[in-house]
């Protein structure tokens, strides 16, 4: 690895100090390195991951290199399930399987069946689906018919995602919202553990939703949201473009018969003059 050899430690050492951009012509003038090395160097440390290229022709310390990452998994998440179908009493079944807890609220008011998983380590893709598995199991029999994945709406999904080799400094936490509506909690794990938690509210509408989120990533689903929102934006504006031509169109044809319509007064009241002259 080229990070390891003492040219690319000066560099990378440049960088840090400055924190900030900078380009070969800078960072020759803080470490006398010829400038050519210097490009060859940033382009290898770019590609090893040591060196981030914000934009083109500058570098900086990438934040990210040596952060080991886990996949998101399930933190909380609240399912809820209309069966069509009275439920007589209001009961509550509640079950703890090691880090994971399972809460069942049947209720008889308005005949809903709310459920709760919550792990604090947080649920892969397996460990969610024997969960949501065990729900369907404790409903089904009490209700006395099955439990559809098409027919469970999802009330509530939070995820965490850890980062190993990163903290915050001088912060407890730091919360933020993003304009899909994500709320995300990033805070530093206890004493012991290292490393850094980010924990992310989201709104799936479906159990596959949720499925889609643990395999590709919160991300990757915000990205896809992010789609759907502009498109629908993009529908909505072609539409309202559509109907303001339109408009356009109705005023053109209006101006056109009233500039017609004073034409002709004209007309008359010139042959009614002309009359009276003679």
């Amino acid at each position: 690895m080229v990070a390891a050899s003492p040219k690319a430690r000066a560099i990378v050492e440049a960088c840090r100090l400055e924190d900030r951009p900078l380009s070969p012509r800078e960072i020759t003038g803080i470490t006398g390195l010829n400038r050519s090395t210097v490009r060859v160097y940033c382009s290898r440390l770019v590609s090893e991951g040591v060196l981030a290229r914000p934009h083109y022709g500058y570098y900086c310390i990438n934040r990210t290199y040596g952060v080991r990452w886990s996949a998101p998994r399930v933190h909380n998440l609240r399912l809820r399930w209309a069966p069509a179908c009275r439920i007589p009493e209001h009961v509550e079944v509640e079950e703890v399987y090691g880090d994971v807890r399972i809460r069942v609220v049947f209720g008889s008011e308005r005949s809903l069946v709310t459920c709760w998983i919550s792990s604090d380590i947080g649920l892969n893709y397996a460990g969610c689906g024997l969960a949501i598995q065990r729900f369907k199991e404790i409903a089904g029999p009490r209700v006395g018919r099955p439990v559809v994945d098409g027919e469970i709406s999802v009330s509530s999904c939070e995820f965490n995602e850890d980062f190993e080799s990163i903290r915050l400094d001088g912060l407890s936490s730091v919360t933020v919202e993003s304009f899909l509506g994500s709320l995300e909690r990033i805070y530093n794990l206890g004493e012991g553990r290292g490393g850094l938690r980010s924990e992310v509210r989201v709104r799936p509408d479906s159990l596959a939703s949720v499925y889609a989120l643990l395999k590709g990533g919160v991300t990757a689903y915000n990205v896809l949201q992010a789609q759907f929102m502009v498109t629908q934006r993009l529908e909505s504006l072609i539409v309202a473009v559509k109907e303001q031509s339109r408009g356009i169109q109705e005023l053109g044809k209006i101006f056109r018969a009233l500039l017609d319509r004073i034409d002709g007064l004209g007309s008359q009241a010139g042959e009614g003059g002309g009359s009276g002259g003679g």
